[in-house]
């Protein structure tokens, strides 16, 4: 079963399965049988599905995440509902390991909102 805990320093943090993913930066991840919850990767924007590269960089989160546990640390949610998050299968930063993968770019506009490790780590990356 997942675990879900809540504070005042994060929105949502919880364990789970991933599943219908939009895009390479969103999906849905399974905290119980009952309980799901939309997911937007923090930190970085990959192309839309009918964009170039779209499909690839969908198929790329699929195989880092489906079948794995992913582990998520929301801070907010957006206009459309999503929880925006960190988030990781094992010991990997799934955000990182997509841009290290060139299939996403680093989202710059919301560098407030990064540590200062994920600005430098992320942007060597890129």
């Amino acid at each position: 079963m997942a675990a879900v805990a809540q504070s005042s320093a994060a929105v949502l943090r919880a364990q789970g399965s991933a599943f219908a993913f939009d895009d390479g930066d969103s999906f849905e991840l399974r905290l119980s049988p009952r309980r799901t919850v939309s997911i937007r990767l923090h930190a970085i924007d990959a192309p839309e599905r009918e964009q170039p590269h779209g499909e690839a960089a969908k198929q790329a989160l699929i195989d880092a995440i489906a079948g794995r546990p992913v582990r998520v640390d929301c801070y907010k949610r957006d206009p459309r509902g999503r929880y925006i998050c960190r988030a990781w299968a094992g010991a990997d930063d799934l955000q990182l390991r997509l841009l290290q993968q060139g299939h996403v770019w680093h989202l710059t506009m919301y560098l407030d909102e990064q540590t200062v490790d994920e600005r430098s780590t992320y942007a060597r990356a890129q």
